[in-house]
């Protein structure tokens, strides 16, 4: 059997038989307005974007306009892939270890009205409301996750999110 490492939200590794992990595709939305990201606070010290798992059945952009507005409130319409990564990681919740592809898309709001009532009971213990947050503050920001955000923010930034 092989094993494989994976990483817990402050970079903790911890190497992990194949069998034990489960797989889990995920949606992420990089929405960029007036010079500002859209950013869900977690674990009281930290950020991530608004995202989770595509469920099976659903299509990427079905999981992105889900999961944008059940934690943010926000309609989105979905724009084009910033980029595809894989990743390995430990929850901090239920310590489950995870496979998963990461896939970042552009995203833009249809409709305002920022809330957290779609949050489901579990995430309000670890996430905030979400945050328009100054593009010029991402340097001293603290992103929690395996892959290098404020890179893949720079790159929507570049091409014109």
């Amino acid at each position: 059997m092989r094993n494989i490492i994976c990483l817990d939200k402050d970079g903790n590794s911890f190497e992990v038989p194949t069998s034990e992990l489960r797989f889990c595709p995920s949606v992420y939305g990089v929405i960029i307005q007036d010079w500002k990201i859209l950013l869900i606070p977690q674990h009281g010290d930290g950020y991530w974007l608004p995202w989770w798992r595509i469920e099976l059945g659903e299509s990427i952009e079905a999981a992105l306009v889900r999961e944008v507005k059940e934690e943010t409130g926000y309609d989105i319409e979905m724009g084009w892939i910033l980029d595809c990564q894989s990743s390995f990681f430990r929850t901090n919740t239920s310590k489950r270890h995870i496979q998963s592809i990461l896939i970042f898309h552009s995203a833009n709001i249809v409709w305002w009205k920022l809330s957290d009532t779609w949050f489901e009971e579990g995430e309000k213990a670890w996430m905030g409301m979400a945050e328009w947050v100054d593009i010029d503050r991402l340097p001293e920001l603290k992103f929690y996750g395996s892959v290098d955000i404020v890179k893949i923010i720079q790159s929507a930034l570049a091409i014109g999110q």
